[in-house]
């Protein structure tokens, strides 16, 4: 129930901030609560950011009733991020991407630039041929750079 109100909290601060959550996680232990958030948005997050995002997040804990001593890690989803969301295809065009594929007994991997989403084909532009990929075959994907 406690894990819920944070994950809660986590997301309202993003919101109220301009941000989005990439990821959020609490681990709970006898010493201290753990909470890691990725923050995310339509530009580079900077450490400005990061910084931002934890006071605000950090001084509305104090509000709740959390009397747990705890270490809060702000942090964004770095250069070689997954590409968890459908819409992550369209919105990293151009990028370096790597994509795990097939089906789990045989995979294979593909590198290049993404070209896009259409569809539910990604478009690859791998050294000069393009190639389509169904997204419901992609086991993983990030950027590659």
């Amino acid at each position: 129930m406690l894990k819920d109100k944070i994950i809660q909290l986590v997301e309202q601060v993003a919101s109220d901030l301009g941000y989005l959550i990439y990821e959020a996680s609490v681990f709970f232990s006898k010493n201290k609560t753990k909470i890691f958030v990725k923050i995310d948005n339509s530009k580079v997050i900077s450490h400005e950011d990061c910084q931002i995002y934890s006071q605000e997040l950090g001084a509305r804990l104090k509000i709740i009733d959390f009397s747990l001593d705890y270490l809060l890690e702000i942090s964004s989803p770095g250069l070689n991020r997954k590409l968890k969301k459908i819409e992550d295809f369209n919105r990293f065009k151009q990028a370096p991407v790597k994509i795990v594929y097939g089906q789990p007994e045989r995979t294979e991997v593909i590198k290049g630039t993404l070209l896009g989403l259409t569809g539910d084909k990604i478009k690859i532009d791998v050294q000069g041929t393009k190639k389509k990929i169904s997204y419901s075959e992609v086991i993983n994907a990030n950027l590659d750079y």
